[in-house]
């Protein structure tokens, strides 16, 4: 038994173990990265909880159509000369009252006000949910950037690796030549001080990466670590062709941006909040009801008993010793506890009226809402031309860049093909004694120049392809 207890706890620690390894090397993706973005961005997440208050908000406009009621209960002490709540008489002793009311009311006619209020909030809701994809897609935009720059630094470290490598091999193979007496040591040294440029520049690519890293995890939020790594995808070559045209971009990007949308929903907010201000111009018509009772330790339960009995009422007149008599009746009051259930019974009433409000002069309060919700109206119309008007410019310069990107990068490639065969031909010539260390070189820092410039070419315009595809509506998630 024991030795089981001992396996399954190995196994655990051994699980537990692969997990953090596992945490502590794993490769992100681009998607990923995007995931990780959105779900820490601080400010995205802010606009978040806007958004709940903005639903918070729609449903209480919902709820506002509703009737109201509410149930309440006073109690109350009053000492000396006071008015019993009760039987309304003015008493000069310690008063205990209680009073509870059970009110409600509606609110039958006021211009429309709820049902338009109801409307205006859904559109607020909408165009908050806007709002953020727009955020989103912004910080998606950045992600991929940062993430594509990543993936530049990589290669250009892979060219300055190389190149270190093949400075190397000439350093090496021009020792034995100078050693055999067949070059001069200048050659050598000329080349010694080449490679020591070359670590450089491969030094100087690898701080590059670890900055572009540190970038890309600051949009990620996460703390910096050295060893964060993302995936890198075997990239397809780049279509050249430019399939769309500007106009094209807009009119698709007009229809699927967000902040487009947006900004036309705001649109219909404002109207709406201006048919909210004229409602303030009509009568408002309410109905209110009410069910009351109420205790009094004051009050007595008073009743009546009503006798008589025969006395002289009299004598006559002429012979006043002779008198007269008769039954005279007699009430007595009697003033008993008058117990709680049985007052609240008694005391019982009920209430309903209807109550109606005519505006005719409120210092113009009225008229300055719709003047303001008039100015609103066109400050959101111009709002919506402006989202439009940058939309466009964007538009424009993405695919403006698109098409500058694209023919920098067919250049490149021409570039280097044209200095691959240069540098191939010095390099021949340089083993065979023909040229200087010093063309070679020379020769050589060029190629060096090209094959980065041709790398900084493709990621660029892949990045160029990314926002145009961006505004066509495809993930940019995706690469």
């Amino acid at each position: 038994m024991k030795n089981v207890i001992r396996k399954f706890i190995a196994v655990l620690i051994l699980i537990n173990f692969s997990y953090i390894l596992c945490a502590q090397n794993k490769i992100w993706t681009v998607k990923a990265c995007v995931d990780e973005a959105i779900a820490k961005n601080v400010l995205l997440n802010q606009n978040l909880l806007s958004s709940e208050i903005n639903k918070i908000n729609l449903e209480q406009s919902k709820a506002n159509k509703y009737p109201n009621l509410n149930l309440s209960d006073n109690q109350n002490f009053t000492s000396g000369r006071a008015l019993d709540p009760v039987s309304y008489q003015f008493l000069n002793q310690n008063i205990s009252s209680n009073n509870i009311s059970l009110n409600s009311s509606a609110a039958i006619f006021i211009g429309l006000q709820n049902y338009y209020t109801v409307i205006q909030n859904r559109y607020n809701y909408d165009a908050g949910n806007l709002d953020i994809e727009k955020a989103k897609n912004d910080l998606t935009l950045a992600v991929v950037a940062a993430y594509l720059q990543i993936l530049d630094f990589y290669e250009s470290i892979e060219i300055a690796k190389a190149q270190v490598e093949g400075s190397n091999a000439q350093v090496e193979r021009t020792q034995k030549f100078v050693d055999a007496g067949k070059v001069p040591i200048g050659n050598l040294y000329q080349l010694q001080s080449q490679l020591a440029g070359d670590k450089y520049s491969q030094v100087n690519a690898e701080n590059q990466l670890i900055l572009a890293k540190v970038a890309l995890m600051q949009l990620m939020e996460l703390p910096v670590s050295y060893d964060f790594e993302i995936e890198r995808p075997q990239l397809a070559e780049p279509d050249l062709a430019v399939a769309n045209t500007s106009d094209e971009i807009y009119k698709t990007a007009e229809q699927n941006q967000p902040q487009v949308v947006s900004a036309g929903v705001k649109i219909s907010s404002a109207y709406i909040g201006l048919k909210i201000a004229r409602g303030g111009i009509y009568p408002k018509l309410s109905l209110t009801g009410s069910l009351k009772t109420a205790y009094s330790d004051a009050s007595r339960l008073i009743s009546y008993q009503t006798g008589g009995q025969v006395q002289t009422i009299g004598y006559l007149q002429s012979n006043p010793s002779d008198y007269v008599v008769g039954y005279v009746p007699s009430t007595v009051v009697q003033k008993n506890e008058y117990p709680l259930g049985k007052q609240f019974k008694n005391n019982f009433n009920q209430f309903i009226g209807l109550s109606l409000s005519v505006p005719i002069f409120n210092n113009y309060i009225v008229k300055s809402n719709i003047d303001k919700a008039k100015i609103n109206l066109q400050s959101v119309q111009l709002d919506e031309l402006n989202t439009k008007n940058q939309l466009r410019k964007s538009v424009e310069q993405a695919y403006t860049d698109q098409l500058g990107a694209s023919k920098q990068y067919t250049a490149a490639k021409e570039q280097q093909k044209a200095e691959e065969r240069t540098y191939t031909d010095i390099k021949i010539k340089f083993e065979n004694g023909v040229v200087t260390a010093t063309d070679f070189i020379i020769e050589q820092n060029n190629y060096n120049k090209v094959k980065q410039a041709l790398i900084q070419a493709k990621y660029n315009y892949i990045f160029k392809i990314k926002v145009v595809d961006f505004y066509l509506g495809k993930p940019l998630a995706v690469l």
